[in-house]
């Protein structure tokens, strides 16, 4: 049996006109430590597509995943979020991000990982 677990699944594609070198030092420098202070967060996966089984370009240029224990545990993190002025310093990520190519997703389910 896995472990229970209430994810934020988010995929996206850069605007267009930003460097993906640019993104990529902000991502690793002021996004993903911000969102490693919600409280409750329990996993922040985050994963750069680079390709597709049949050679295809990608649909999309990343993805993430933000973990939680339960519903309740996302809902606080999120109401926290939205009393708390992010990113600390730098852009927002609606300034880098394209959310209109992309989907976000909420799931509830169990995690296994074998």
């Amino acid at each position: 049996m896995g472990q229970k677990a209430f994810k934020l699944v988010v995929v996206y594609n850069l605007k267009q006109g930003v460097k993906p070198e640019d993104f990529e030092q902000w991502f690793a420098q002021v996004h993903i430590p911000d969102v490693k202070r919600y409280p409750g967060i329990r996993k922040v996966v985050a994963n750069k597509v680079v390709g597709t089984p049949d050679g295809s370009p990608p649909g999309y240029y990343r993805t993430a995943e933000l973990h939680f224990e339960s519903r309740e545990a996302f809902e606080e993190a999120w109401k926290w979020r939205s009393e708390n002025i992010l990113p600390l310093e730098g852009h927002s990520p609606r300034e880098w991000m394209d959310f209109d190519r992309g989907a976000i997703l909420l799931c509830e389910g169990e995690e296994i990982t074998p």
